[in-house]
């Protein structure tokens, strides 16, 4: 029997709805410290694009899991916000993105020892078929936050893999 070539655009066209056309996932062992007020920052973790052109009516879901921790300042249980930008354009919520939640002991100064795992996920439409997908953070207040670990650096404390994985899915 002949094998018949297929080309990847008759491939995707019989994939159902809601198929997995590509992954891409970014990952980071590095710290960051967030201490701006209220201002998306890049991490500088992860920059991710898709090795094909979205198709038109794609969707993208994208994951983020990550450890945040953060100092005793009198300001504790505030929020640390993280989220994905296609572009210069934030696909979360604009004051909460797409995860937050806060890292705290009780506002004592154990607090820099303690840190937050954070998970959250998003499905959206892409505004453009090649864009490329950085992580952000922001805080409502100027006390340090950290991402991808607690506000303690020593050798002994919590420090997570951060990670953000983007699936195209067919629409």
């Amino acid at each position: 029997m002949a094998l018949t070539k297929l080309n990847s655009a008759s491939v995707i066209e019989r994939l159902p709805v809601g198929s997995v056309i590509q992954t891409i996932q970014g990952t980071s062992d590095s710290r960051y410290t967030l201490d701006s007020t209220d201002t998306w920052e890049n991490t500088g973790f992860v920059s991710l694009t898709f090795p094909n052109a979205l198709q038109s009516n794609s969707k993208v879901l994208v994951r983020i899991n990550v450890l945040i921790g953060e100092v005793s300042d009198s300001g504790w249980a505030a929020r640390t916000a993280l989220t994905i930008f296609e572009n210069s354009t934030n696909k979360g919520h604009a004051t909460y993105g797409i995860v937050s939640s806060s890292a705290h002991d009780n506002g004592s100064a154990n607090t820099v020892y303690k840190a937050e795992s954070m998970s959250g996920e998003l499905l959206f439409t892409p505004s453009v078929t090649n864009g490329t997908y950085t992580l952000y953070c922001k805080a409502p207040n100027s006390f340090a936050r950290t991402i991808g670990g607690t506000a303690n650096t020593a050798t002994n404390t919590p420090v997570g893999n951060t990670q953000v994985t983007l699936q195209e899915i067919k629409g």
